[in-house]
């Protein structure tokens, strides 16, 4: 296993040691295996700004104040951040497509809130197979240990 320290360190989170890194120089990151038909994890991190007397107490009470869908699920993660977990069903070119999604919230008082996306995306075909099932819960596992820098929003 091996830490990424994304973007110096906004968010860091762990994935298999032989996976590749790629970033975007405006955009996310890309982390994959190089094996035959393996998915792409990729990484979008957004600011927003609150409103004064406007930002959660924490990410999950920020999550939570928006209502899940029925294959939504929220979890609270050690440092009172929330991650929500889903599923979409997509097309591309043909391709039929799952997109397993992972959405992180942060806030940092006093205005501050970031949204870490990542999403990972496989051949509809390959989720019921469980040596991807297994990779999913694996990324589910290893986001939901994600932490966001200590001194975001400090500035």
């Amino acid at each position: 296993m091996k830490t990424i320290a994304y973007r110096g360190g906004v968010i860091s989170f762990r994935i298999p040691a032989d996976w590749k890194e790629e970033n975007q120089p405006e955009g996310g990151g890309m982390f994959y295996s190089e094996r035959p038909g393996a998915g792409t994890l990729r990484l979008n991190v957004l600011t927003f700004e609150a409103p004064p007397g406007k930002l959660a107490v924490d990410g999950y009470s920020h999550l939570a104040a928006s209502p899940l869908a029925p294959d939504e699920r929220l979890m609270k993660m050690a440092l009172g951040d929330g991650v929500k977990v889903y599923k979409k069903e997509v097309e591309e070119e043909g391709t039929k497509l799952d997109m397993y999604c992972w959405t992180i919230a942060h806030c940092a008082p006093p205005k501050k809130l970031y949204l870490a996306n990542f999403t990972w995306v496989i051949l509809r075909s390959q989720s019921s197979d469980p040596k991807f099932q297994k990779e999913i819960e694996f990324l589910t596992k290893q986001i939901s240990k994600a932490s966001f820098h200590p001194d975001l929003g400090k500035k």
